[in-house]
């Protein structure tokens, strides 16, 4: 809220009194379906780095769908346009372009080096070489029991 986080389909700022008037949720911004499906490990997509918050109203309207789709329906039905969303999207410290084309593994590398960033500047501590050169995720889909311990660290 603090950097100016808006909501997905309204283009609002999420303030304390939106966070309890719309009924805020944190939403799998890679939704969880979408992902179980896609066959990524829970210990990747259940982290913040998959996480923001949004209206209880617009969580529902994009469901389980591909963000490729979602973010199409909520331009159509929220009538804003492609680039109004993206600007919106990037309060979020989400590269839209990612977002756009279903692309989890590079979003979650960027959103967690965008993170590491943000939290290095709110707390004046440097994250370490994640902030510069993070590990990127493996982008194979992982067998049940594995962890990628650069992005448990990360989270």
């Amino acid at each position: 809220m603090r950097e100016g986080g808006k909501d997905f389909r309204t283009s609002s700022p999420i303030t304390a009194q939106v966070f309890e008037d719309e009924h805020i949720d944190i939403h799998h911004i890679f939704p969880q379906k979408w992902c179980k499906d896609a066959k990524i490990d829970p210990k990747i997509f259940d982290t913040i780095i998959n996480k923001t918050a949004i209206s209880a109203r617009t969580n529902r309207m994009i469901g389980g769908k591909a963000p490729s789709l979602y973010l199409k329906e909520i331009e159509k039905r929220a009538g804003i346009s492609r680039n109004e969303l993206n600007s919106t999207l990037e309060t979020h410290l989400i590269d839209p372009s990612l977002l756009r084309e279903d692309e989890f593994v590079k979003f979650i590398d960027a959103r967690r080096t965008e993170l590491l960033e943000l939290i290095a500047s709110a707390t004046g501590k440097a994250m370490g070489a994640a902030v510069d050169e993070p590990e990127p995720i493996e982008s194979d889909v992982e067998e049940e029991g594995e962890t990628d311990d650069s992005l448990e660290e990360a989270a």
